[in-house]
C-alpha cells in the first residue's frame, strides 16, 4: 500500500481539547444564557465523550457549606443569664450570712426570756382588762353598791342630818390614816350606844369591801361566774318569752286570718308566715323603723276588722234585697214547692266571699 494512500495517517486528526481552557472575563449573561452556563463542564476525553453521546450526566459539584457563624446575640443573652444567676447567688449567700449573724445576737440575747417577759404582759394586760369589765358590769355594780348604800343609809340614821354627808364620804372612801382618824373624831361626838351601832355598820361595810376585793382578785372566775349566769338568765328570758307568745297564738286563732282550712295548703302557709313575723317583731329582731310599722299596724287592726265586719254586714243585707227582688219575679218553670228557703251565711262565709276564697 503506497504511503500516499494511507488511510490511518495522523495527519488530518483535529487536536482534541482535552483540558478548558482558561475562562475570559465574560460579559454579564442574560437570563436565557444563564441557564446554559449552569451545565456541568467536561473535566475529561472520556467524561466529554459520555456527555456528548448522553450516557451520563457529571454530577453536580459539591458546594461547600458555609461556616457557621455565632450568633452574637444569644451569645450575649447567655453571658447576661449566667451573671444574672451569679448576682442571685452572691445576694442570697448575703442574706443567709445577715439571718445567721441575727440568730446568733438573738441566742446571745436569751429570746426565751424575751418571749416570757411578753407573756406576762400580755397576761397582766387580760387581767387588767378582765377586772375593768367586772367592774363596770351592772350585776358587779349593783351586787356591792347596793349593799354599802344600805350600810350609808343606817349610818345616816345613827349620826345624825348634821353629820349625813360627812358619814357617807367618809364610808366610801378607801382604808387610809386619814379616814380612820376622821371616824374616831366621829365617834367622839356620839353616844355610847351610837358609837357601838357605827361600829357594827363599819365593820359591814368593811366586810363587803372585802368580799369585793376578793372577786376582783380572783377575776378569772368571777368572770366566768357572771358569763354563767347570764347565759342562764338569757336562756330563762327566752323560754319564758316563747312560753307568752304561744299563749297569745292560741288566743289570735280566733282571728279569721289565722285560723286554717282544710284543703288549702296556701292559706294555711300564708297563716304560718304571719305567725312567723309577728314572732319576729316580738322577739325584737327588727330594726327601729320596723318596729314603728308594726306597732302602727297593731293599732289600726282592731278597726280594720270593725270596717270589715260593717262592709259584710251591708253585702248580706244586699244580697238578701237582690233575691227578694228576683223571687217576686219567678219564672215560668219554676214551682212553688220547689222554692227552698235561703240559708243563713256566717261571718266567715262572708269573709271568704269578699276575699275570693
Amino acid at each position: 500500500m503506497d504511503k500516499d494512500t494511507d488511510t490511518f495517517t495522523m495527519a488530518d486528526v483535529a487536536e482534541i481539547q482535552l483540558e478548558q481552557p482558561p475562562e475570559e472575563a465574560a460579559e454579564p449573561a442574560t437570563d436565557g444564557e444563564a441557564a446554559k452556563d449552569t451545565e456541568p463542564k467536561a473535566t475529561s476525553f472520556s467524561d466529554a465523550f459520555k456527555h456528548a453521546t448522553g450516557e451520563s450526566k457529571p454530577e453536580a459539584e459539591a458546594v461547600p457549606e458555609a461556616e457557621a457563624v455565632p450568633d452574637e446575640s444569644k451569645s450575649s443573652r447567655s453571658a447576661s443569664d449566667f451573671k444574672k444567676l451569679k448576682s442571685d447567688r452572691d445576694n442570697a449567700r448575703k442574706e443567709l450570712d445577715e439571718l445567721k449573724s441575727r440568730l446568733s445576737e438573738l441566742e446571745d440575747n436569751n429570746v426565751n426570756s424575751v418571749l416570757e417577759d411578753v407573756q406576762k404582759e400580755r397576761d397582766e394586760l387580760s387581767k387588767r382588762l378582765r377586772v375593768t369589765n367586772i367592774e363596770r358590769h351592772p350585776d358587779f355594780k349593783r351586787k356591792y353598791s347596793s349593799k354599802i348604800n344600805a350600810a350609808v343609809e343606817q349610818a345616816k340614821g345613827v349620826v345624825g342630818e348634821e353629820n349625813a354627808e360627812r358619814v357617807e364620804k367618809l364610808l366610801n372612801m378607801e382604808e387610809s390614816e386619814y379616814r380612820t382618824n376622821a371616824l374616831e373624831d366621829l365617834f367622839s361626838e356620839l353616844s355610847q350606844s351610837k358609837s357601838a351601832v357605827m361600829g357594827a355598820i363599819i365593820q359591814r361595810v368593811g366586810e363587803i369591801n372585802a368580799e369585793r376585793a376578793g372577786a376582783l382578785a380572783d377575776s378569772e372566775n368571777t368572770y366566768a361566774e357572771m358569763v354563767q349566769q347570764q347565759e342562764e338568765t338569757y336562756k330563762a328570758n327566752a323560754a319564758s318569752s316563747d312560753a307568752v307568745f304561744q299563749e297569745v297564738a292560741k288566743e289570735a286563732s280566733s282571728i279569721e286570718l289565722y285560723q286554717p282550712r282544710e284543703d288549702d295548703n296556701e292559706w294555711n302557709l300564708e297563716i304560718d308566715a304571719r305567725v312567723a313575723q309577728a314572732k319576729k317583731i316580738f322577739s325584737g329582731d327588727n330594726d327601729q323603723h320596723s318596729l314603728a310599722r308594726a306597732s302602727f299596724w297593731a293599732a289600726s287592726g282592731p278597726k280594720y276588722r270593725s270596717l270589715l265586719a260593717d262592709s259584710i254586714e251591708i253585702n248580706r243585707r244586699l244580697r238578701e234585697q237582690l233575691e227578694g227582688i228576683n223571687t217576686s219575679n219567678p219564672s215560668v218553670s219554676s214551682t212553688q214547692g220547689d222554692a227552698a228557703p235561703a240559708k243563713e251565711k256566717g261571718f266567715m262565709e262572708h269573709f271568704n266571699e269578699l276575699t275570693d276564697r
